[in-house]
C-alpha cells in the first residue's frame, strides 16, 4: 500500500503542479525538449540552440541550474554544475584540439584550483583567475622541465618566495626531567 501512494505521488504531483514533458520552439529557431512548468523550462531537458550548441541537463525557472553538459557546435564540451545559467563550481572542459581542463569554474571561466592538459603532454596545475593562470602554479613541460612559482596574466613571473627556515637557537636550554632511581623518593625543598 505504501508503494501505491508513492507511485501515485510520482505520477500525479507533476500534473498537479503543471510540470510535464514538452517540446518548445522559440522564435530564433532554438528548440527545447523536456520538463516544463507551463512554457518555462524546469526539470530535466535538452535545448538545441539556433547556432548548433546543445545543453543537456537540469533547468530551474528557464535557466540552466544543476548538473549539465554544454556541447558547442565547434566541438567544445563543458560538463559540470550550472547556477543561474552559468557554469560554477567543479567542472570539466574538453576542447577540439584535444586539450582539457579539470577544476573550478566561476561564471563560465576557469577560476580557483585547476589542471589544464595540453595535447603535446604539457600540463599546468595551479590557480586560475578569469580563465588565466594567476597565482601559484606549476607548468610541467613534456620534456621534463617545469616552471614552478607565481603566474600573472598567463605568464610565469618567477619562483615563489618561501619563508626562511627558522634557525635552531643553540643558546636556549631545555630543562631536563630529574632522573630518579627505582625506590627513591622525590626531594622536597
Amino acid at each position: 500500500m505504501k508503494y501505491f501512494f508513492v507511485l501515485c505521488f510520482l505520477i500525479i504531483a507533476p500534473l498537479a503542479y503543471g510540470q510535464h514533458n514538452s517540446i518548445l520552439t522559440y522564435p530564433d529557431g532554438s528548440t527545447y525538449e523536456g520538463d516544463t512548468l507551463g512554457k518555462i523550462r524546469h526539470g530535466q531537458g535538452t535545448c538545441t540552440y539556433k547556432n548548433g550548441d546543445k545543453y543537456i541537463g537540469h533547468w530551474e525557472n528557464d535557466l540552466q541550474n544543476g548538473p549539465g553538459t554544454l556541447i558547442e557546435k565547434n566541438g567544445t564540451l563543458y560538463k559540470g554544475t550550472y547556477v543561474n545559467g552559468r557554469l560554477n563550481g567543479l567542472g570539466e572542459c574538453f576542447l577540439p584540439d584535444g586539450s582539457h581542463y579539470e577544476g573550478m569554474f566561476r561564471d563560465d571561466k576557469f577560476n580557483g584550483q585547476g589542471s589544464f592538459f595540453y595535447p603535446n603532454g604539457d600540463k599546468y596545475i595551479g590557480n586560475w583567475v578569469d580563465g588565466k593562470k594567476e597565482g601559484q602554479g606549476v607548468f610541467h613541460h613534456q620534456d621534463g622541465n617545469e616552471e614552478n612559482g607565481i603566474w600573472k596574466d598567463n605568464k610565469f613571473t618567477g619562483p615563489s618566495m618561501k619563508a626562511p627556515e627558522p634557525k635552531p637557537n643553540s643558546s636556549a636550554t631545555v630543562p631536563q626531567p630529574e632522573s630518579k632511581k627505582p625506590g627513591q623518593k622525590k626531594k622536597t625543598k
